[in-house]
């Protein structure tokens, strides 16, 4: 267990031993990232999981044109993924961080999936990749969130599957 990783949601409820410590370890990534961008906190950093594929096609380019602070896929209204995550800059992560902070004061089984969705719905500045979801969940979310999921469509000229599929 690293400094970063104990320094960053001490108050996080979820039992450390499941997958030797899964739910704070995918949460004290994004400490770590910012840890990092502190060398070149201007400098947006496109954070992709060890286990995605990336095809030939993947749209890098596209990332360079995105005005918003973060972005990266949902699978449903209640999960964001950190699977392909990108960020402007570091004063872009640490709001969200902040933010993730508050949230598991108020809330100790938070996971990084439910942390990035509700900031998705709470910030004005996050871009959801056009992703593919899971189609069960209430059908007012449904309509909602689609559009949201499906706004970058033409930009990337293809969807992000952030676990629906690839699972």
């Amino acid at each position: 267990v690293t400094r970063v990783q104990t320094c960053a949601l001490p108050i996080l409820k979820h039992d450390p031993n499941f997958w030797n410590g899964f739910w704070y370890r995918t949460i004290s990534r994004f400490f770590l990232i910012a840890a990092y961008m502190t060398t070149t906190p201007d400098a947006p950093v496109l954070h992709v999981e060890g286990d995605v594929l990336l095809l030939p096609n993947f749209p890098f380019d596209s990332f360079v044109s995105i005005k918003d602070d973060l972005a990266f896929p949902m699978i449903n209204p209640n999960q964001g993924v950190a699977s392909i995550f990108y960020i402007r800059k570091l004063s872009a992560l640490q709001k969200f961080l902040l933010f993730s902070a508050k949230a598991v004061e108020s809330s100790p089984f938070e996971t990084d999936m439910s942390l990035l969705a509700k900031y998705a719905k709470d910030c004005n500045e996050v871009l959801i990749l056009p992703s593919l979801i899971q189609s069960n969940f209430e059908k007012d979310q449904t309509d909602e969130f689609q559009k949201k999921s499906t706004l970058g469509f033409g930009d990337f000229l293809g969807l992000f599957d952030g676990a629906t599929y690839g699972q």
